[in-house]
């Protein structure tokens, strides 16, 4: 028993001993590991401290869910957002610059949409089409519409269109 105990005792002593003048609470410009906030089961947290952190860096590939959530499901996001980080000096830059990415992110959407169309005849089934059905975006309905008449679309992608375009 005694050879459990002296070691357990000598890693609390050091760990109490040791030099805690070294920690500090700093922000930073690299990314921060939302997968922890996620598998912690607060996705909402995850998001806001990767947009507030990365809105810097904007990449539709890699952004692309980030900037989807942020509009979706803006309700929620956004005060949170302004909880965490309303108090920080760079918050109304970064909320503008949040809100800048999100219309590029809109345009990026768009171009993904219609390049899909044009190379592949098919759009359905990304996260991108649900996105853009939920919003009744008008410039996806109008992509939608000249799909239908397009001979190289699918009689298969043109009846998911059809249903679609009935609930925009």
């Amino acid at each position: 028993m005694k050879k459990i105990i002296v070691p357990i005792v000598l890693v609390f002593l050091s760990l109490a001993c040791s030099d805690t003048k070294e920690i500090k609470a700093t922000t930073s410009d690299t990314p921060i590991d939302t997968t922890l906030y996620i598998s912690m089961g607060d996705p909402d947290t995850a998001l806001v401290m990767s947009m507030f952190t990365e809105c810097t860096h904007y990449n539709y590939w890699t952004q692309r869910e980030q900037y989807m959530r942020w509009d979706t499901e803006r309700a929620t996001i956004h005060p949170l957002f302004k909880a965490m980080f309303g108090s920080h000096d760079a918050y109304q830059e970064r909320l503008k610059l949040i809100e800048s990415n999100q219309m590029r992110f809109i345009d990026d959407v768009h171009n993904e949409m219609t390049t899909s169309a044009r190379q592949y005849g098919g759009v359905s089934g990304t996260p991108e089409f649900t996105y853009l059905v939920s919003k009744k975006d008008t410039a996806f309905k109008a992509l939608i519409e000249e799909m239908l008449e397009d001979e190289n679309v699918s009689e298969e992608e043109k009846e998911i269109l059809k249903d679609v375009l009935g609930s925009m």
